[in-house]
């Protein structure tokens, strides 16, 4: 699981399970990335960043 996209899709098919729909308000322009595409990339990445700081201690 050190892959960034494995993590990445872990996340993302945990949260689908958990909401009804991807984007929580209506954009009347699609965007390329759903809301919960974006949390997921935020938590990835303030997951790297703890993993990294974690090694440096």
């Amino acid at each position: 699981m050190n892959s960034l996209i494995q993590k990445y899709e872990l996340i993302l098919k945990t949260f689908r399970e958990m909401v009804i729909s991807d984007n929580f308000y209506f954009k009347p322009i699609k965007p390329k990335l759903s809301d919960l595409e974006l949390i997921t990339f935020s938590v990835v990445a303030e997951s790297s960043i703890l993993n990294i700081n974690y090694l440096e201690s």
